[in-house]
């Protein structure tokens, strides 16, 4: 099985998703409202479920089960997302029984089922993003969408054609769990329901779309035609939910966007082809390094959004495929014309 990618990225906020200038705004108008009313079918498999219907007597049929089902998601979830064993040991039997049995792993299974246990709401939200990613791209294929328990390892996980859920990454900004392992708030503020299917669909077109860059600016280019593409798939969510900030940080972005612009021209980072330069402003951190405390992490992501709407702007005859196919960081640089405004 080919695995491209393995990822893991609480507040609602009164801002409107698109400003009255934003370029995605065309995106949400092009989807006509029959299309949209015609939901793309979505196959949601409940592994979180399915697992803990192992007992001591039927583990046997039921790996076999488990695999006819998942297929090779089943493997990848017991090495690299609960990482509970490879598929291969000859004591895979008796550290399924031991996970699933875990005391702490049942509690966590509960507290999935009191908020997860019905997941309509969830399927539709994600069909209405997928119907619009289809209608963008409509050679692209729909995933099934595979919901598991990670053991925290892992929010998203995909495949050629899964997109795995771990629901356990979403069950509080406050959740008891998070507090005891000391997980820190710039990874639990986006661990709530508000954040589940737009981490998602993130997550599969990050995969879907792969990025070859090799500097800074590359990089922040990808991630803002991302957030771009994520803008159009969910036109009325707000813009801090999409970029996994609060409210705080999204409004600090604003207030200083000319600042964090300045300081990357001034450091010449945006050539810089170092990695530590690079997870510098796209990874994620409790606030950017070489930026006052205040700062979110990724601004460079953030900063990447901002071009690819200045681009757009002023490309208006492009459509999203068209966006997609444009690789030379440089010149979309130089074309998009972008002047973050002075500050106030």
């Amino acid at each position: 099985m080919k695995v491209r990618h393995l990822l893991f990225y609480f507040s609602l906020t009164l801002l409107i998703a698109c400003g009255p200038d934003n370029p995605a705004d065309r995106f949400k108008a092009e989807v006509p409202a029959e299309e949209e009313e015609q939901l793309v079918d979505l196959k949601i498999k409940r592994m979180d479920q399915d697992l803990f219907k192992i007992t001591p007597d039927n583990i046997n049929s039921q790996i076999d089960t488990l695999r006819k089902k998942y297929g090779n998601f089943f493997d990848l979830y017991l090495y690299a997302i609960a990482k509970i064993s490879i598929p291969t040991d000859p004591l895979l039997d008796q550290k399924i029984l031991y996970y699933i049995n875990d005391g702490d792993i049942k509690i966590i299974r509960e507290d999935i089922n009191k908020q997860y246990g019905d997941l309509t709401n969830l399927k539709e939200q994600l069909q209405h993003g997928f119907t619009r990613y289809k209608h963008f791209f409509p050679k692209k294929s729909i995933p099934t969408i595979v919901t598991y328990l990670s053991g925290f390892n892992l929010a998203n996980a995909t495949t050629e054609g899964e997109l795995g859920i771990g629901l356990d990454m979403y069950l509080g900004r406050n959740y008891g769990y998070y507090n005891n392992l000391q997980f820190p708030e710039y990874k639990t503020v986006s661990a709530t329901k508000d954040y589940v299917a737009t981490d998602a669909l993130f997550n599969w077109c990050v995969t879907e779309f792969i990025d070859s860059s090799t500097n800074v600016l590359g990089y922040m280019l990808h991630q803002g035609k991302m957030l771009f593409l994520l803008d159009a798939l969910y036109p009325e969510t707000p813009d801090s939910i999409k970029l996994r900030y609060t409210n705080k940080q999204f409004q600090w972005c604003n207030q200083n966007e000319s600042t964090i612009w300045a300081t990357m021209v001034d450091q010449e980072a945006l050539y810089s082809t170092s990695t530590k330069e690079i997870n510098r402003y796209c990874d994620e951190h409790p606030f950017t390094p070489g930026y006052p405390r205040e700062s979110p992490g990724r601004l460079g992501n953030w900063i990447g959004w901002q071009i690819v709407k200045a681009y757009m702007a002023k490309h208006a005859d492009l459509s999203m495929e068209d966006l997609f196919k444009l690789k030379d960081p440089q010149k979309f640089l130089l074309e998009s014309g972008y002047r973050p405004p002075k500050a106030q």
